[in-house]
């Protein structure tokens, strides 16, 4: 992928408010360290197209209750590509264009 120059390497350097947002959640620790092994990914999609693809629905799942103190979770879009209801194939070759369905934060009040 690097030969390809299909990846694009970004310069994360802030959490963006995450690690505050962890720390007053209401999700157990053992699912708060869930999420923060992953925050790299929530702030890549914020810098980049919000969007994260994956077949990790638990950590789907627990972003659905972190979106509620970390507001610009909310927008991200979660495609798992194991998954044929999410047609992510079809998705990303008709551009990825955004989905209210795909987004985190649907749903959630």
């Amino acid at each position: 992928m690097y030969a390809r120059k299909k990846v694009i390497r970004l310069d994360i350097q802030d959490d963006q408010g995450f690690e505050e947002a962890l720390s007053i959640c209401s999700l157990d620790e053992k699912s708060k360290l869930a999420i923060r092994k992953d925050l790299h990914l929530l702030s890549a999609a914020l810098m980049a197209d919000e969007i994260i693809i994956s077949s990790d629905e638990a950590l789907r799942n627990l972003l659905r209750t972190f979106c509620l103190y970390a507001i610009r979770v909310k927008s991200i879009m979660y495609a798992n590509p194991t998954l044929e209801q999410d047609y992510v194939i079809e998705w990303l070759r008709n551009g990825a264009v955004p989905e209210k369905k795909r987004r985190i934060g649907t749903d959630v009040e």
